[in-house]
């Protein structure tokens, strides 16, 4: 619509005889980068659409400890091996590396915002227990949980 509106804005202007360079030089410039915006736009397959809702599925869902390849790739109406080499494509993880930072990170805004229990805020986030969260979290950061909170806060 920006578009026509401003081949329409030069050609009254050339039409009513009236043609002012500055204006029409600012009209050009503008169509030439509104061109440069659609022509950048790259248009998202029906695959990259359902691997993108997969990942927004996995960070608003992170704390439902059933979350499984399985139902990830039947809500994306793939099958499991091609979903995962399809996600890993895309995100440039697996989906198991996905969830667990969206996890991880769900959890370090909880050490830092609240003073719940290590094991509350293992199970908030999902993670199947205490000792599984403490692991991955500091395989991940290089500290443990406590030390994050004792550290940051």
């Amino acid at each position: 619509a920006e578009i026509e509106e401003c081949v329409r804005r030069i050609m009254v202007s050339v039409h009513l005889n009236q043609p002012n360079p500055h204006i029409i030089s600012l009209t050009i410039n503008k169509l030439l980068v509104l061109l440069v915006l659609v022509l950048g736009e790259k248009k998202k397959s029906d695959l990259e659409i359902a691997i993108q809702d997969s990942a927004d599925y996995m960070t608003y869902n992170y704390a439902d400890k059933s979350l499984s390849i399985e139902h990830l790739s039947q809500r994306a109406a793939l099958s499991t091996c091609y979903y995962m080499r399809k996600f890993k494509e895309y995100q440039s993880a697996t989906p198991h590396q996905f969830l667990q930072t969206v996890r991880l990170s769900a959890a370090k805004q909880q050490l830092l915002t609240t003073s719940q229990s290590i094991e509350t805020i293992a199970d908030n986030c999902g993670f199947s227990s205490a000792s599984h969260f403490i692991m991955a979290f500091r395989k991940s950061t290089g500290i443990t949980p406590h030390q994050y909170r004792t550290q940051w806060k």
